[in-house]
């Protein structure tokens, strides 16, 4: 049985690896969303990290499920 430590804190499967706190597709939707934030900065002159996941999380039906929990992790449980 693995421990609370060794599941994704969005989903609770398996983490990745030791060095991450996400499941492999959560991990791959964070990498992603740090990726398209430099595309953002330069679309809004500048954009600060949390204003671009709150534009993400306002976007609600054309964002996937994935990204969407990435989006509430970072506003709801990383911010406390």
């Amino acid at each position: 049985m693995l421990k609370k430590n060794d599941l994704c804190v969005t989903c609770d499967k398996k983490k990745y690896d030791a060095k991450t706190i996400f499941c492999e597709k959560h991990k791959i939707a964070n990498k992603m969303l740090k990726e398209t934030y430099g595309l953002w900065v330069t679309a809004y002159d500048f954009i600060t990290w949390t204003e671009y996941i709150k534009k993400l999380y306002e976007l609600e039906e054309k964002v996937g499920k994935t990204i969407r929990d990435i989006l509430e992790y970072e506003l709801y449980f990383k911010a406390s």
